[in-house]
């Protein structure tokens, strides 16, 4: 049975600084999905994007390609609308900085935000829809992902529990944080476009330069929208709806999972789903490290004949048809051993 239990809220014994980064997990909530209309237009349709975690505008160094509906299209439900390779056709693909269209009269338009193959490499594709668009300037966020998740369970008593076989009924929390110094060059936020040149860069100390090695003041795990991984039939109305690609840890056991009695924190944003010998904890906000480790509380009770055997973290594909379980899970981390 999978629950949400208010009472976890009150269990002590973690120590402070965990407590209290608890609460911003997900400080910047539904920034994600919400268009910024920051100014209006005479009579054209601008672009700009900004960097999710440290806010740099990066309008000069990402793309946007901007698909019309096709002149012979009809839209009579969801499907139609999120059926971009038979309804629509891209009309332009340039520099956000650079995107200024007459939208007027246009029913639905597609963004695909950061396309692959364009711009730094470093930002996450993403999709935005507008409906019955205005001319006017719009911003989004776009999200960059950690190159790692470390991350261990803890049990009541600050030890770290072994997770292979584990069958201990009881509270627990899952501390996790991103790398402090990347060993991957590329993804540095450095280089030609972005407002900390290479030169600029070669002049600092080397202190200087371990805030732009740190992952944590521009990286984030955020959810995104996939459009053909789109199995629902109705216009999304929820938070797990309006997302195909999350962040997600997933609990396997040595048996089916849905006996096992699995609780989280009332006040994490997220969805519980058993599938198979699998629990996923699946996030519709960003998870961000900004203000240092995080963590997430749960409790669980195991069926006698049922044991954990291992912890991953990674995006799950959620499609949101019949069943909300991931058609896919692509691992990126390992639970620290």
């Amino acid at each position: 049975m999978l629950k949400k239990n208010k009472k976890l809220l009150k269990r002590v014994g973690i120590v402070g600084v965990i407590l209290l980064i608890c609460l911003g997990l997900w400080y910047y909530g539904t920034s994600l999905s919400t268009v910024q209309d920051t100014t209006v237009s005479e009579d054209r349709f601008t672009t700009s994007l900004y960097s999710y975690v440290d806010g740099e505008d990066v309008s000069g160094l990402e793309y946007i390609e901007v698909y019309l509906a096709k002149s012979t299209a009809t839209f009579d439900d969801w499907a139609d609308i999120k059926s971009i390779a038979t309804k629509f056709t891209m009309d332009t693909r340039k520099l956000a900085e650079d995107i200024s269209l007459d939208l007027s009269g246009e029913t639905y338009v597609w963004l695909k935000l950061c396309p692959s193959g364009y711009g730094s490499g470093v930002f996450n594709e993403d999709w935005k829809l507008l409906t019955n668009p205005s001319n006017v300037a719009r911003s989004y966020f776009v999200s960059d992902d950690p190159t790692d998740l470390n991350f261990n369970i803890l049990d009541e008593d600050l030890s770290v529990i072994t997770v292979a076989s584990h069958q201990t009924d009881g509270n627990y929390t899952i501390v996790f944080d991103v790398p402090h110094y990347t060993t991957t060059a590329a993804q540095l936020h450095v280089g030609t476009g972005w407002e900390m040149s290479s030169s600029d860069f070669d002049e600092l100390s080397a202190s200087q330069q371990l805030v732009y090695y740190d992952e944590a003041p521009w990286a984030s795990f955020n959810p995104l929208y996939v459009p053909t991984d789109d199995a629902m039939t109705t216009y999304p109305r929820y938070d797990i709806e309006y997302y195909t690609d999350c962040p997600a840890f997933k609990f396997i056991f040595n048996a089916t999972a849905s006996s096992v009695n699995f609780t989280l924190d009332a006040d994490v944003d997220a969805v519980l789903i058993a599938d198979g010998v699998n629990i996923y904890v699946v996030f519709h906000d960003p998870l961000t490290f900004t203000s240092g480790i995080q963590s997430l509380g749960f409790e669980i009770e195991y069926p006698s004949d049922v044991e954990l055997s291992d912890v991953d973290f990674g995006r799950a594909t959620v499609t949101k048809g019949a069943s909300l379980a991931p058609t896919s899970f692509t691992k990126i981390s390992d639970i620290a051993t």
